[in-house]
């Protein structure tokens, strides 16, 4: 679950409302207890269905100019 949301939080500027969708997967991990239930199985299927949907997953129109942006700083992902 931990992998997930770290993947999850790169795509957080696309995903509306990501804060409050994440909240019962992250209370989770601050318990002591995993404890899985319907609330959370929600809030990880519409997690995992913002992220495997577009417009997430589009390719630019390369007809079009448009910027890539890049985070080298060694404080995103996988730290």
């Amino acid at each position: 679950l931990r992998g997930f949301l770290g993947l999850a939080r790169f795509y957080r500027r696309f995903i509306k409302g990501y804060a409050t969708l994440i909240a019962p997967l992250t209370k989770l991990l601050t318990h002591d207890q995993f404890m899985w239930s319907s609330e959370i199985d929600l809030a990880f299927q519409s997690l995992k269905d913002d992220i495997s949907n577009t417009p997430i997953l589009v390719l630019p129109n390369f007809t079009i100019l448009f910027v890539v942006e890049t985070d080298a700083s060694g404080s995103g992902m996988g730290r």
